[in-house]
């Protein structure tokens, strides 16, 4: 069991603030434009999911899926430890830590901000 820890940014506050990091965040996030979003404080850790994998790149693909809302409101899932009651699905930009290493979604996998 691999615990994943979900971090979303409110982007209504990214864009008030930063407009044009937020939007870089929504189209090709960088390290450094996920730092700079950290320092405002627009993240904010909103579940913690257990996600039965072997690896923590089948964890990230599988946290993924979990947290979209084809089927309702993810948050009530199994395995969500919510802080949160209601959430978006995750998108490009959000954050997923395990073990301490954190992963940006990008638009087609994700980066880890470790490299």
């Amino acid at each position: 069991m691999i615990e994943v820890k979900v971090f979303q940014t409110d982007m209504h506050h990214l864009m008030a603030v930063n407009k044009e990091l937020g939007l870089r965040l929504l189209v090709a996030p960088k390290k450094e434009d996920v730092g700079a979003a950290l320092a405002l404080g627009t993240y904010a850790h909103i579940a913690s999911l257990q996600i039965e994998a072997e690896t923590p790149e089948v964890a990230l693909e599988q946290a993924f899926a979990k947290t979209q809302n084809f089927d309702g409101n993810w948050c009530q899932g199994p395995g969500v430890q919510a802080k949160v009651s209601e959430a978006r699905s995750t998108m490009v930009g959000d954050l997923f830590e395990i073990d301490g290493h954190r992963h940006v979604v990008v638009m087609v996998g994700f980066a880890s901000l470790d490299d």
